[in-house]
C-alpha cells in the first residue's frame, strides 16, 4: 500500500488501508514500516503523500500513539526537510507543526538535538512559533 500511496487512482484506498492498519497495530509500527518502504523510492510524490498521511494519523490518533518511536519519526522528518522538492519540504514542516502542537517542548528539544543546517533550523523554528504547544 505504501508504494501506491501517491497513485492518483489508489491513493484514497491506500491511505484508508494504512489508517485501518493503525487501528489494529500501533501507529508507530505502521509508520516505521512505511518509512522503511518509502526510503527506497526516489520519486518525491510518495514522500509527500506519506508525510501528509502521517500528519492525518497524528491528528486522528495523537502523537502519543508513537510512544518511543518519536525519535525515529523525527529523524525521518528532518531528512525530508532537506529534500529538493518544495512540496515534500512543506509537508515535512506541516507534520513537524502538528507534532509540535501536541508534544511542544519535548519535540523542540528532540529536533534541536540533531545536527541541522542553519536554513533548516530557521524553517523549523518558524514552524514551531507558528504552531504553539496546545497541551
Amino acid at each position: 500500500a505504501v508504494e501506491k500511496v501517491a497513485d492518483k487512482k489508489l491513493s484514497a484506498v491506500c491511505t484508508t488501508l494504512l489508517t485501518a492498519f493503525c487501528t489494529v497495530r500501533a501507529p508507530k509500527i505502521i509508520a516505521n514500516f512505511a518509512i522503511k518502504v518509502i526510503g527506497g523510492i526516489k520519486s518525491p510524490i510518495p514522500h509527500e503523500a506519506l508525510l501528509n498521511w502521517c500528519t492525518e494519523v497524528m491528528k486522528d490518533f495523537g502523537a502519543s500513539s508513537l510512544g518511543n518511536g518519536v525519535k525515529s519519526i523525527v529523524s525521518w522528518i528532518l531528512k525530508e526537510c532537506e529534500n529538493a522538492n518544495v512540496k515534500v519540504r512543506k509537508a515535512a514542516l506541516g507534520l513537524l507543526a502538528e507534532l509540535h502542537t501536541q508534544l511542544g517542548p519535548v519535540l523542540k528539544a528532540l529536533v534541536l538535538s540533531n545536527d541541522l543546517s542553519s536554513s533548516i533550523k530557521g524553517q523549523v523554528e518558524s514552524t514551531f512559533s507558528a504552531s504553539p504547544y496546545d497541551p
